[in-house]
């Protein structure tokens, strides 16, 4: 797993977690942008667009796959041995 700074940012999905029914839940970070547009972005030290901006534009293909994929692994992990 890889650590990230600390950053201002709010959602919603943290307000499921506080049910009486102390169902546990979790929120993965997924990177959509495309390698070559992060790199560029870094490199010129701009910020690419958040996931609510109009200009958010991920890269459909390998995000939905990354997805499917890190979604199936914490799923197989949960229920492992149950």
């Amino acid at each position: 797993m890889n650590a990230v700074d600390p950053v201002m940012a709010g959602e919603d999905f943290a307000r499921y977690g506080r049910t009486g029914a102390g169902i546990p839940g979790a929120l993965l970070w997924l990177g959509a942008v495309n390698v070559a547009q992060y790199q560029a972005a870094r490199d010129e030290g701009t910020a690419l667009p958040g996931l609510h901006p109009a200009r958010f534009a991920p890269d459909a293909r390998p995000t939905i796959a990354t997805g499917v994929q890190a979604m199936s692994a914490v799923l197989l992990e949960l229920f492992r041995g149950r």
